[in-house]
C-alpha cells in the first residue's frame, strides 16, 4: 500500500469563507483533531496579513504536536520572514 499524505487547508481556506473566523482556541482544536485523524500537513494562513494573524498562527503551531504546518506567502522577503517567524516548516 502506498503512503498517502494529506495536506488539509481548513484553517486557511475555511477561514476565508464569508462570516467564518477561527480564533486561536478553535484553530488549536481543529489542528489537534486533524493530527489525530492522521493529517501530516496543515495549511494555516498568511502570517503577513497583520500582527494578530501572525501571533495566532505562531501560537497554534507551538501548541500542536505531530503535524507540520504550511503558511502562504508572496514571493517577497517580508512575507517569507513572517512565515519563518511562525515556526512553520513549509512555505506555499
Amino acid at each position: 500500500m502506498k503512503n498517502i499524505n494529506i495536506i488539509d487547508c481548513t484553517l486557511r481556506e475555511g477561514n476565508q469563507h464569508p462570516g467564518v473566523y477561527f480564533d486561536e482556541y478553535n484553530s488549536i482544536l481543529i489542528s489537534k483533531s486533524l493530527s489525530e485523524l492522521g493529517v501530516k500537513t496543515i495549511e494555516i494562513g498568511h502570517p503577513v496579513i497583520n500582527e494578530s494573524e501572525l501571533i495566532k498562527i505562531k501560537n497554534v503551531i507551538s501548541k500542536s504536536d505531530g503535524v507540520e504546518f504550511l503558511c502562504h506567502a508572496r514571493a517577497n522577503i517580508k512575507d517569507i520572514k513572517a512565515v519563518v517567524e511562525t515556526g512553520a516548516q513549509w512555505v506555499g
